[in-house]
């Protein structure tokens, strides 16, 4: 998987009647397995052939049609951060169907919950939805156009992510890979067809709380997004050795810095959408996460 597969995935919710293959079914049951089997909590469930939660369902508001496949995300509430945890492990999946040459779509709520085959025990909760197959090539219904506009956040660039005050070139000096990292965060896509996530970095003595302070903090200023703006053109332009050579850069800083990725603690389902965007960062820009709101990266 690269960043183009990334770039190229697409929320589908219009399918044909074409099946899955066997061979395709096989590889996602193994990577389910093997999801469920190593990550504490998770139990990830795929189902062919039922179209029970989609069928006649009012809230779908004509959104999604012919879905005959999904994965269902169950999680058992009481391990810490299964939201984000979900989230992170459902857009794996997605990319591992993705890259099989599949459509997929995230679905949050417009489904019909009772009739999702899916096991749920007590202490388990059905988080969302993962609907796949072969999208048919029809047009689209103007709420499902409309909603792939906003899922697609065409106004947003991958600098609109980042939260910092500090100097750029500490900042690419200690994380030479944020720039595809923020790229493919713009990618991500949702289950709440919102894209909420901050990429923080702040010095480690600092005490700033970005989901404490989300309340009160409103995004950046027009004049700071054009200034990030500018940088990143200029930079994704240049080579790099160029990016790399100005001699001002304060060593001593960059090596304090910490990178989190945060959601406003406003509504607890954004934490799915923070454990998606953490996948594609970490996809993009190799290394690890520890789980938490905000959650720490550290690069390999």
């Amino acid at each position: 998987m690269t960043i183009d597969d990334l770039r190229l995935r697409h929320s589908v919710r219009i399918y044909t009647d074409r099946e899955i293959p066997g061979n395709i079914e096989s590889s996602l049951r193994a990577a389910i397995t093997d999801i469920n089997t190593h990550e504490a909590g998770m139990h990830f469930q795929l189902f062919t052939n039922d179209s029970a939660p989609f069928a006649g369902f009012k809230r779908s508001y004509g959104m999604f049609k012919n879905v005959r496949n999904y994965i269902a995300c169950v999680a058992d509430t009481s391990y810490a951060d299964y939201m984000e945890r979900a989230g992170y492990f459902g857009m794996q999946l997605v990319m591992k169907a993705f890259c099989a040459g599949l459509d997929t779509c995230f679905v949050g709520g417009t489904f019909s919950v009772e009739n999702v085959a899916a096991r749920v025990r007590v202490g388990q909760k059905l988080l969302f939805l993962i609907t796949l197959g072969y999208g048919a090539e029809k047009k689209q219904t103007n709420i499902a156009g409309f909603l792939t506009k906003i899922m697609h956040h065409n106004d947003l660039s991958p600098m609109d992510f980042l939260d910092t005050e500090l100097p750029w070139e500490d900042i690419c000096l200690k994380y030479p890979g944020l720039l595809k990292g923020l790229e493919a965060v713009s990618y991500a896509p949702s289950s709440l067809n919102k894209q909420p996530v901050g990429i923080l970095i702040k010095k480690a003595e600092s005490t700033y709380n970005p989901v404490a302070s989300a309340s009160k903090k409103a995004r950046k200023e027009a004049e700071r997004k054009n200034e990030l703006n500018d940088r990143y053109n200029g930079l994704i332009q240049s080579t790099p050795e160029s990016a790399t050579e100005t001699p001002d850069f304060n060593k001593e800083t960059a090596g304090s810095l910490v990178l989190q990725a945060y959601v406003p603690a406003k509504n607890p389902k954004q934490l799915i959408d923070l454990g998606i965007a953490m996948f594609c960062f970490q996809a993009a820009y190799p290394g690890y996460w520890t789980w938490g709101n905000p959650a720490t990266f550290h690069p390999d």
